[in-house]
């Protein structure tokens, strides 16, 4: 189990720490998980939200909010 528990957006901030440190393999399986229960919540603005942060990590880059 991952630390946050069933909260995507702990999760989600957990996965850009990997990212930032450049453990962009973990970055990405935790993101992954964090969107699979964004998915499950039903919260499409989150799924939006990783899905770019996703595109980010595939390319080894970190996750800087505009």
């Amino acid at each position: 189990m991952l630390p946050g528990g069933d909260s995507p957006v702990v999760i989600r901030t957990l996965a850009a720490a990997y990212a930032e440190t450049g453990r962009f393999d973990e970055a990405i399986k935790t993101l992954q998980t964090a969107k699979d229960l964004a998915t499950k919540l039903n919260r499409q603005g989150l799924i939006n939200n990783y899905t770019s942060m996703m595109e980010h990590f595939q390319k080894s880059q970190p996750w800087r909010s505009p």
